[in-house]
């Protein structure tokens, strides 16, 4: 478990594991040990940015947005379907009563 600077013990692997590895897996159990390593140049950074109120606006305005095109776009689809389905002249019968096709016997 000697392990040389800038290194640290994993015990999962048995082996002595490069502390910058912690730039790029920041949740490896081994890195607790390893705070004071500085990031390298060049190296993968997973800081997120913090949530300002500006982006979370921006956030709830586009998912509202995107609900209400979604709602005028159903109601434009359903009002088609339904034209679809409504006859727009009423059914007449052609015959008159004097036809044979009306007698039932």
């Amino acid at each position: 478990m000697g392990c040389p600077p800038g290194y640290v013990w994993n015990l999962d692997l048995d082996k002595c594991l490069d502390c910058g590895i912690c730039n790029i897996f920041p949740l490896t159990p081994s890195c607790n040990l390893c705070s004071s390593v500085k990031a390298r140049p060049g190296a993968a950074d997973k800081t997120s940015e913090p949530l300002t109120l500006r982006n979370l606006l921006l956030t709830i305005l586009g998912v509202t947005g995107a609900l209400v095109i979604l709602c005028i776009a159903l109601g434009i689809i359903l009002r088609k379907s339904r034209r679809k389905t409504t006859f727009s002249k009423p059914i007449e019968e052609t015959g008159d009563s004097l036809s044979p096709g009306s007698l039932l016997l």
